[in-house]
């Protein structure tokens, strides 16, 4: 963990929630003095931290793969409920999309994946330049996934790549695309799905090359693996610290480039 093997590195902490309550979310982090809990939003440039021109590296690990409700609330209850055994937590994501609820900008596809991350890179480049420097700003994207409702949740992410390559010159970028993000502690209900998505795409890789047209079939199935939470906060943290940039000249590291570095 950066706070704790890096002392001297001085953390901020973002978030809409107040301090009080991030602290209470994160009691283990909260512990460390080199640590600040700060409350701002991305999509609101007014609550940036005053003193942004100091900042050498932005780590952005904002987003929602859906929007008007909070899915992993949903799953997390779900998986945790007596009524699981009746009720598939998916299902009830599904229920709830069919709904054609109507979500506010700020907690839409458009705002979490894409607009917050184009502000605050925007803002950092801006304020890399008054200080004639070359920020580090990691930006955790995402692989193509193969769910139809997801697609959108993709698109803002590359479009949010794309600024960063083609906007931002006084910032080095370091894009992470993951595949399914899973972790047993902290996402426990993330390990069933992993399990099917890591199925998929070995019958894809091994199987599917087999069967004659597979090519008609093959965007059916997972195009990538998942990839563990701990692992993309390694990278993530490597990418703010500069420790990336001579190992991938064009800054995007899929979630196979991952995998292989870190054998």
């Amino acid at each position: 963990m950066l706070a704790a093997t890096k002392p001297k590195i001085h953390i901020v902490s973002m978030s809409r929630r107040n301090v009080d309550e991030q602290r209470i979310k994160d009691q283990f982090t909260s512990q460390f003095k080199n640590v600040t809990y700060y409350q701002g939003d991305c999509l609101k440039p007014e609550t940036y931290p005053k003193d942004l021109e100091e900042f050498d590296a932005i780590i952005h690990s904002v987003g929602a793969i859906m929007e008007g409700f909070d899915y992993k609330e949903v799953l997390q209850k779900g998986m945790n409920s007596k009524i699981f055994q009746k009720r598939d937590p998916i299902n009830i994501i599904q229920q709830l999309l069919a709904q054609g609820m109507k979500p506010k900008y700020d907690e839409s596809l458009e705002a979490m994946n894409r607009d917050s991350c184009k502000l605050m890179a925007e803002h950092f480049n801006n304020a890399c330049k008054k200080q004639d420097k070359k920020g580090h700003f990691v930006f955790i994207s995402a692989s193509k996934s193969i769910t139809p409702v997801l697609q959108k949740y993709s698109d803002m992410k590359e479009q949010a790549e794309s600024f960063l390559l083609n906007n931002c010159p006084e910032i080095i970028p370091v894009i992470l695309r993951p595949g399914f993000v899973w972790s047993e502690n902290e996402r426990s209900w993330s390990v069933p799905v992993k399990v099917a998505n890591d199925f998929g795409y070995e019958l894809k890789k091994k199987v599917l090359p087999l069967i004659p047209e597979s090519r008609l079939i093959d965007h059916l199935f997972p195009q990538s693996q998942s990839t563990k939470l701990s692992l993309l906060a390694d990278f993530a943290i490597q990418g703010a610290l500069g420790q990336l940039d001579d190992l991938n000249k064009s800054h995007i590291w899929t979630n196979e480039k991952m995998n292989e570095m870190a054998k």
